[in-house]
């Protein structure tokens, strides 16, 4: 998971919702469409809490943060895009918006000081800090099943990062090719893209650049 800034909200959205008897389900295909790309635009084309890649023609589900009502589910800043969650399968291979539900998430994108209590196992574990935030990762969100590809995808990502420093040339800084890769990855590419599991990967060099500081 990566912190979210959201971004304004697509003009044909705010002039369906500002319309009457506007509803979520009733939202014509086109502002649904419309809708789906600015959130993924905003995402940087990754779910919101599996950080997978998800593209427009992929299955993308519209997730309501706060479990979907009436006074909420136009409200911009309750809606994410989310990966499909295994969507059809049994419980436990379950993830994300499609385990969640309609619980209540502790843990919210939107606020940094929540990401920033996240760290990684080299397993490719996922933790937080945070106890209360640790049951959205692992019970709510199943973000660490054994049963999915999440653990593993995520440790190919750490390891992608240790495996590129120990190639360093000698003479080669490590302090400054763990910046220059920290400055790369905290942007989004030139498709407006960020790498799967960028949270990961940040965290891995976060963690290894702590030790340059004074």
């Amino acid at each position: 998971m990566i912190h979210i800034s959201k971004n304004s909200e697509p003009d044909a959205f705010r002039r369906y919702h500002n319309s009457n008897f506007a509803r979520f389900d009733d939202m014509p295909g086109d502002v649904k469409s419309e809708l789906r790309k600015s959130l993924l635009n905003e995402q940087g084309y990754i779910c919101a809490y599996c950080m997978s890649r998800i593209k427009e023609d992929d299955a993308v589900k519209i997730e309501h943060y706060e479990a979907r009502n009436a006074s909420n589910e136009l409200v911009y800043r309750n809606l994410f895009a989310v990966c499909n969650g295994n969507e059809g399968q049994k419980r436990e291979y379950q993830i994300c918006d499609t385990r969640k539900g309609q619980e209540i998430l502790r843990i919210n994108p939107l606020h940094q000081s929540d990401i920033r209590t996240f760290f990684n196992k080299t397993d490719g574990t996922i933790l937080s800090s945070n106890n209360d935030f640790n049951n959205d990762l692992n019970h709510i969100l199943n973000l660490n099943c054994e049963n999915t590809y999440l653990k593993s995808n995520r440790k190919a990502a750490i390891d992608a990062i240790v495996k590129r420093l120990s190639r360093l040339k000698p003479g080669e800084s490590a302090e400054n090719l763990l910046r220059r890769l920290r400055v790369m990855y905290e942007a989004k590419d030139a498709q407006g893209e960020y790498k799967p599991y960028v949270g990961a990967i940040l965290w891995c060099i976060n963690k290894r650049l702590k030790k340059y500081q004074n």
